[in-house]
């Protein structure tokens, strides 16, 4: 199975959660670049390309897993989360059409994809409103996007994204594959989310700069040594970043940092880190940055802890600007 690859990773890996649909064996694996938010595949003559997206804890069960007899892909998610339960992945179908963003020609010919663009057109599945690029079926349960909802996807942001290993593949199949599972586990290439440059077709700025934190969970997962993922998208440069975690409490808090440092000369950086044991409770998980006008920009995730050290509950980003 030929793999050929050029990606520019700024970041490592992140977890996530989805259904799945798996390439066929001999999969047709193709050149994938990432940079300032857009990624390019080589589709020459195909009509149609895969995107899969995934993380660090699918790669390890991709790395484990014997294909088992006729398993159809759409079967393997609920798989994988048994013994990685930290596993995100899903895959997204483009067909070119008129309103697609190629460049070359025959065998070279290549796509531009715009995680930056994606918007839901209310159908829980589209992710572009000219475009033809959808979530393939099945499309729902993405609890990492929604914040809980089982139903249907709304919005995907760049920062749900960052730092996700990102594949990409001119065949698909109904059921899981041996071949498949080897390119997902060799796949080192990372999605770019930063955006320097204007995101629309019609040549307009790109999305607002700010900071982003994502709590990997999911819940019912040990919180100690689950992945926190944080960053920045074009803020003032040079400033700097806090990532701690603080327990609520009636008295003294203590708080613990888990991350800090200066922010380049971009203004943009993705990362990741690792929560510490938490004894049962309450903790605020939070990222201050600033904002280039000079404001402080902060995110606060809180999350409960149980007897088991485990996970029992997520928030969502509560943001404030100061």
């Amino acid at each position: 199975m030929s793999r050929g690859r050029s990606v520019r990773s700024r970041s490592a890996a992140v977890v996530l959660t989805s259904a799945l649909v798996l390439a066929i064996a001999g999969c047709n694996i193709t050149t994938v670049t990432s940079d300032a938010g857009v990624l390019t595949a080589t589709v020459g003559t195909n009509t149609t390309v895969y995107w899969y997206f995934f993380n660090q804890d699918f790669k390890d069960f991709a790395g484990e897993r014997v294909p088992g007899f006729m398993v159809t892909a759409e079967s393997v998610y609920d798989i994988a989360t048994v013994s990685h339960p930290g596993s995100k992945y899903f895959k997204i179908k483009q067909t070119l059409n008129e309103h697609s963003e190629v460049s070359g020609s025959g065998a070279s010919t290549q796509v531009l994809l715009k995680p930056n663009e994606f918007a839901n057109q209310g159908d829980g599945l589209r992710l572009n409103a000219l475009e033809s690029i959808y979530f393939v079926s099945p499309g729902y349960g993405f609890t990492w996007l929604t914040g809980g909802s089982n139903t249907r996807v709304t919005t995907i942001a760049p920062s749900d994204l960052c730092g996700l290993f990102v594949m990409a593949s001119l065949d698909e199949a109904a059921f899981e594959d041996s071949g498949f599972y080897a390119d997902i586990v060799n796949t080192s290439d990372t999605y770019d989310c930063s955006s320097d440059t204007p995101v629309s077709n019609q040549g307009g700025p790109a999305g607002p700069p700010g900071i982003f934190l994502t709590v990997a969970g999911p819940v019912g997962r040990s919180a100690s040594e689950s992945p926190v993922y944080y960053g920045a998208d074009r803020v003032a440069v040079t400033s700097t970043y806090l990532l701690t975690v603080t327990r609520v409490s009636n008295v003294t808090p203590t708080i613990t940092t888990l991350a800090e440092g200066t922010i380049d000369a971009d203004g943009s950086f993705t990362s990741m880190t690792r929560l510490p044991a938490l004894a049962p409770g309450t903790y605020n998980v939070q990222m201050v940055g600033t904002h280039v006008n000079g404001s402080t920009l902060q995110l606060t995730s809180q999350v409960t802890i149980g007897g088991l050290g485990q996970f029992t509950s997520i928030g969502a980003n509560i943001p404030v600007i100061r």
